[in-house]
């Protein structure tokens, strides 16, 4: 019994990378189509400008920006420090952050903090929006703006994307270097 032919050349990276490029824009199609309704804001991320305190679990190691939907007056909040009750000062995020909200319009970050505890209190004046308005809390993306829109998830079929590159990029030079030696055999011979 023989042994197997052994595949040479570039063939199987440029297979490889052409099916990660494939399989990388498939998955940031599905990633666009699940953001067509919004943005999947948490529950408990979610205040409503009733004039009330809420009470909202953060990560202390990042800021933290308040999120108003663009259809929507924009509400005047005023956040404090859930174990102090001081007020945390608040200013403009330096990036136009938007996230995806759906047909009539986006959430937009309106204002940046830095908390000093894991909780916050978050009051929202009421901006005579019926029912509400609502406005999300959440920890400032680590993500540049442009893939923060779609959420951390985007990461995962950009680097798969990278990969495809990567391997389409190998494959390449393999048959490059192929050629020269082939080239160099001829001549010696």
């Amino acid at each position: 019994m023989s042994a197997p032919a052994r595949v040479r050349g570039p063939w199987w990276l440029l297979a490889g990378g052409l099916v990660l490029l494939v399989t990388s824009a498939v998955a940031m199609l599905l990633l666009a189509a699940s953001q067509l309704d919004g943005y999947d804001w948490a529950e408990e991320a979610m205040v409503e400008d009733d004039g009330r305190p809420h009470v909202v679990r953060v990560d202390r190691d990042r800021n933290v920006l308040l999120w108003s939907y663009a259809a929507d007056a924009e509400p005047s909040c005023t956040v404090r420090d859930a174990a102090t009750a001081e007020v945390l000062p608040s200013s403009r995020p330096d990036d136009a952050l938007v996230r995806e909200g759906g047909s009539a319009a986006d959430w937009e970050a309106t204002a940046v903090f830095t908390p000093r505890s894991d909780q916050v209190e978050v009051v929202c004046d009421p901006t005579g929006a019926q029912p509400f308005s609502l406005v999300a809390v959440e920890s400032a993306p680590r993500l540049p703006p442009l893939l923060s829109r779609l959420g951390p998830w985007s990461v995962v079929p950009l680097s798969v994307a990278a990969a495809g590159v990567a391997s389409v990029l190998a494959a390449g030079v393999v048959a490059l270097r192929t050629r020269r030696r082939a080239g160099h055999r001829a001549v010696e011979t």
